[in-house]
């Protein structure tokens, strides 16, 4: 799990007019800070590391027998569930706009 916490270097303390007190923030896989002046000032890339390992892993996962056994089918079953339930409130909503539509034509046919 990767975090983000204030750099505590004096550099990078910094008092604004208002009196506001800004941080600048380190995350805890690189423990660089983005303020030029900071001894800790370095570009962090361990966001783009983790996504692609994450990525390698789920392309891994996906391969697996028990993933195209197991998990896929019922990937699949939710998706067509949400499908099912989006159409029947599609048309339940559809129906009663028809009917409210029916009934406010029937009111200005008597009046």
């Amino acid at each position: 799990m990767t975090y983000m916490y204030p750099c505590n270097r004096k550099s990078c303390i910094e008092k604004e007019e208002g009196g506001d007190i800004f941080f600048h923030w380190k995350s805890s896989c690189c423990h660089k800070c983005p303020n030029p002046s900071c001894r800790d000032h370095g570009e962090c890339n361990c966001f783009e590391q983790l996504l692609e390992q994450q990525r390698k892993q789920m392309g891994e996962m996906m391969k697996s027998p028990e993933y195209i056994e197991n998990i896929l089918p019922k990937i699949i079953d939710n998706i067509i569930k949400v499908a099912e339930e989006n159409v029947k409130v599609d048309k339940d909503t559809r129906q009663q706009s028809d009917n409210m539509n029916g009934a406010s034509e029937k009111k200005s046919k008597h009046q």
